[in-house]
């Protein structure tokens, strides 16, 4: 199997899965964003970003026309966004805030639902 059909497929189960459960049950979402308050969780947050990031564009750093860039963007996003976690955890912290406060924020949730079938259909029909 070929790497980049592999972290399609990782992606777009988790994003379906991951998405739907919260959007699904806000109040789990809300108590998620509690549990991630706080510079320490922030810092174990950004660590995990960049790893997981730092790992995909390893393996899969290819910008062309095609839908497989769209998994490159998605580890250089997790890679910038866990340094910013790791390096500026207030600031970080201010978007989560943010995110809280949000009654749309579960269109971010149908978004990466969308996102995650999409992956999973060019992943699936490659």
């Amino acid at each position: 199997m070929d790497t980049i059909i592999f972290i399609a497929q990782v992606w777009g189960f988790s994003l379906v899965a991951i998405c739907l459960s919260l959007l699904i049950s806000p109040a789990r979402a809300q108590k998620l964003y509690k549990f991630m308050e706080g510079e320490e969780m922030e810092f174990f947050h950004g660590i995990g970003h960049f790893v997981i990031g730092l790992v995909m564009v390893l393996n899969y750093n290819v910008w062309d026309a095609s839908w497989k860039t769209i998994i490159t963007a998605l580890g250089w996003l997790l890679v910038i966004s866990g340094i910013a976690y790791m390096f500026a955890p207030k600031n970080a912290g201010h978007m989560i805030a943010k995110l809280k406060k949000n009654d749309w924020v579960s269109l971010f949730y149908v978004a990466g639902v969308l996102l995650g079938c999409l992956l999973l259909y060019f992943s699936f029909t490659a």
